[in-house]
């Protein structure tokens, strides 16, 4: 059985670890709406980055002849998942890995390919 000094000692490890380490978060969101059979009309994107974090959205709307594409790409891991779930048919959904440290997620709502709306979160805890 441990004594209380080594849980102690224990304890106070767990807990400087704890004080020292942070998290970063980087969101991507990327939102299609009525989209036509050939593309889109408006391609806008939004980049905010912050100490600890970033912000990264993609906006594409109204029929016309534009790919819904990044002109300056985030890192994405999942994003391309929720994509070929939502061509499959699977309209709303959720999932999750960790890799290397980095817990992803995503998040999907959609009428159809043309119209959804998918969440994709990255968390990393980075010790100091």
């Amino acid at each position: 059985m441990p004594n209380l000094s080594s849980l102690a000692l224990g304890f106070a490890m767990a807990l400087a670890l704890a004080t020292n380490a942070a998290a970063e978060t980087r969101t991507i969101l990327v939102d299609k709406q009525d989209g036509g059979e050939w593309g889109y009309n408006s391609v806008s994107e939004y980049h905010e980055q912050w100490a600890g974090g970033s912000f990264h959205s993609l906006t594409c709307c109204d029929p016309g002849s534009s790919g819904c594409d990044w002109r300056i790409r985030p890192t994405i891991m999942l994003i391309p998942y929720a994509e070929s779930r939502i061509d499959a048919g699977e309209l709303s959904g959720t999932y999750s890995i960790v890799h290397m440290g980095t817990v992803y997620n995503v998040a999907w709502e959609a009428a159809d390919a043309r119209n959804c709306k998918i969440t994709e979160r990255q968390e990393t805890t980075v010790l100091n």
